[in-house]
């Protein structure tokens, strides 16, 4: 199964890697999405992030790991990790 994990806004994930631009892009060679920074950081980029168009500052990046294939940082919409929290406890 894959796992989403490390979930943090856009924003502040950006702002702590140093980047100041990122681009949504499609590569040509193998016609996939991602987002693209003036850093060299790339990230991979959910289906509904492309249907959107645009990086919106209410999405979030996850540290995504799939059933097969290599894990990285992935741009999606809030809440597409599927986690459900049944309960919070604080202190």
């Amino acid at each position: 199964m894959a796992t989403f994990s490390e979930t943090q806004d856009v924003t502040a994930f950006l702002k702590a890697k140093g980047v100041t631009k990122a681009n949504l892009a499609k590569f040509s060679e193998s016609g996939k999405n991602g987002v693209v920074t003036d850093t060299g950081l790339t990230l991979r980029v959910a289906n509904k992030v492309v249907e959107i168009g645009k990086i919106t500052a209410d999405m979030q990046v996850s540290w995504f790991t799939p059933e097969d294939g290599e894990p990285s940082w992935m741009l999606h919409t809030r809440g597409e990790s599927k986690i459900e929290i049944l309960d919070t406890f604080s202190i």
